[in-house]
């Protein structure tokens, strides 16, 4: 049975209010964000564009919707831009504003309990768990013949968590 992977991070007021502080937690590195309203906010440091370590980039706003001509700057503090390449993401859910990309950022449950950060980095697997998967998602496949190293992998299962090893090879580590 998987087990749940809490981490504690340390004392709340040791990171800063509103902005990103880097920390390790188990073998990840995650951006954590406290609010002045009592909220924290877990990321994992790592862009789904080209993998850079989006917590190094400005805690910002962004530009809202509206009517063409108009420019209207809003939401200071809840948007996160990527240092590389400026792609947004929301703090609080990891999702891209104002679109319906699929593209989004491992946002982690965190909490203030007795004035120490907690971050819950999902279930933890057993290596009893791990031979049991068979789906075998992990083995690529050749797309185009002469092509070499590239290689197609299968769609992405439906539920992720039936493949411990798809988020480590697959199109988007952003979900581990």
């Amino acid at each position: 049975m998987s087990a749940s992977n809490q981490v504690n991070l340390g004392p709340a007021d040791s990171f800063p209010l509103g902005k990103v502080r880097i920390v390790a937690a188990g073998n990840r590195e995650i951006g954590v964000v406290r609010r002045a309203d009592g909220r924290v906010d877990a990321v994992r440091n790592w862009c789904p564009h080209k993998g850079a370590p989006i917590c190094k980039g400005p805690l910002t706003g962004t530009m809202l919707p509206d009517a063409p001509g108009a420019l209207t700057w809003g939401r200071d503090g809840e948007i996160l831009r990527c240092p590389w390449h400026g792609f947004e993401f929301e703090i609080a859910t990891g999702a891209r504003p104002f679109t319906d990309s699929r593209m989004r950022l491992r946002v982690y449950p965190a909490r203030i309990e007795n004035g120490e950060i907690w971050v819950d980095l999902g279930p933890r697997r057993t290596n009893d768990e791990e031979s049991q998967c068979t789906l075998k998602l992990h083995t690529p496949k050749p797309s185009f013949p002469g092509r070499g190293a590239r290689v197609a992998m299968p769609a992405p299962p439906s539920s992720i968590a039936t493949c411990i090893r798809w988020c480590r090879v697959a199109w988007c580590r952003s979900i581990r």
